[in-house]
């Protein structure tokens, strides 16, 4: 039977939704233009529903159980063997699409996603596609799940945007859990076993944080990016990736690829985060056991890399970091407390690798590490290997209290 629920977009149904445990099966929406798409199109709290077998398909916010949640909250809300596709209609719009609602906005307290689950697959042609959600200002997404596939092929250089900072704003930014995560809402307790394929700034939990907060999460699935890739966040531009884990993943990228994060800014940092048991391969440069970048500064304290493989196919491979880039005295990236234990971190063309950072041209701080794994370049033209770092192109690098104890450093060019 047909649905009909009062309220427009200015004024969304302001009730309660609620699915009292049932299972919709079958669910068909297409919407075409600047129209949310979903089992609801606006909606402000969902909960206790399932959707299952669903086909949606739309062009702007789009979403199975919600497309645009304004001040939304949607609890235990289930989507199974459901697919998800988004096709642009417009270049600046056709964007937020997500496995359980496609844009979320915290204007009002008390929002948040929580103990949801997707199992489906997401395509989209456009940027912010998330298993869960699309886009989030401001609302918790707590104890949530995604196990199906996320292909997003979009990618700005093909339409003539400018790419050249994280101010940009048509990066694709996918993750597992949300594409873009901004505003004082946290990502927390979520896990993500699924397969996720995109292009700039693709992670296993979050596209990109912003002024915001990853917590308690697991990815243990399969990455595929391009520039800044990562099991847990791409890029975190301002905010924090706290007791997370990345478990027997793959993850594929370009560059600026990491464990954990992709890339990350001076007020980005990184606790007592895990990688063990996963490959993190990078085809140019910059990548890490836990971040593939820093870029004018950063911290990455209390972190483990535990037999996991890390290589780039030319340099800057790091067992904990990839790069520290470009740091001033105000802006000094900082290592501590943080341990390879076995493992490979290898350059395979000419490159530069190191058992805690790859390289370092800026002020930083590397205190009370270590490297038990093997370091090697491959490469016979050129390149440098070392069982803290690979290469330093000044002294305003303090390395201090810090320990390499592996079997193998290698290189093939003797250097």
């Amino acid at each position: 039977a047909d649905i009909t629920l009062t309220g427009t977009y200015a004024n969304p149904f302001s009730g309660t939704i609620d699915g009292n445990g049932k299972t919709i099966y079958g669910l068909k929406v297409v919407a075409e233009g600047k129209a949310p798409a979903g089992l609801f199109a606006n909606a402000k709290y969902v909960k206790n529903l399932t959707v299952d077998g669903a086909q949606i398909t739309g062009q702007y916010k789009t979403g199975v159980i919600v497309g645009d949640g304004l001040c939304s909250r949607i609890d235990n809300c289930h989507v199974i063997n459901s697919t998800v596709t988004v096709t642009p209609y417009n270049q600046d719009e056709a964007n937020n699409v997500g496995g359980i609602v496609g844009y979320v906005n915290n204007s009002a307290t008390g929002g948040q996603v929580s103990n949801c689950k997707c199992e489906g697959t997401i395509k989209s042609h456009y940027y912010d596609v998330g298993g869960i959600a699309g886009h989030n200002r401001g609302l918790a997404i707590v104890g949530c799940t995604f196990s199906g596939t996320i292909n997003c092929d979009y990618d700005d250089s093909a339409e003539g945007f400018n790419s050249s900072g994280a101010g940009s704003t048509k990066y694709s930014r996918v993750g597992g859990i949300c594409g873009d995560q901004r505003g004082s809402g946290n990502i927390d307790r979520c896990t993500v076993t699924g397969t996720i394929n995109g292009k700039k700034w693709t992670g296993g939990i979050v596209g990109l944080v912003e002024a915001s907060g990853v917590n308690n999460s697991v990815f243990s699935g399969k990455l595929t990016g391009t520039n800044t890739a990562a099991g847990i966040a791409a890029y975190v531009a301002t905010g924090s990736v706290k007791s997370c884990s990345v478990n027997n993943a793959t993850i594929n990228g370009e560059q600026n690829v990491g464990g954990i994060v992709g890339s990350t800014t001076a007020t980005g940092y990184m606790t007592s985060c895990n990688v063990a048991g996963s490959t993190i391969k990078a085809t140019s440069l910059n990548v890490g056991g836990i971040a593939g970048h820093f870029n004018k500064g950063g911290l990455v304290s209390q972190c483990n890399v535990e037999n996991s493989t890390i290589e780039t196919n030319h340099k800057l491979a790091g067992g904990i970091v990839g790069n520290i880039a470009d740091c001033t005295n105000a802006q000094t990236a900082r290592i501590e407390n943080c341990n390879v234990y076995g493992g490979t971190v290898t350059a395979t063309a000419n490159g530069i690798a190191g058992g805690i950072f790859g390289g370092c041209n800026g002020y930083g701080i590397v205190n009370k590490c270590s490297a038990n794994c093997n370091v090697a370049n491959t490469g016979t033209g050129g390149g440098n290997v070392g069982g803290i770092g690979g290469w330093v192109s000044s002294n305003n690098l303090l390395v201090i209290n810090c320990i390499y104890y592996g079997s193998n450093l290698t290189n093939d060019n003797n250097t």
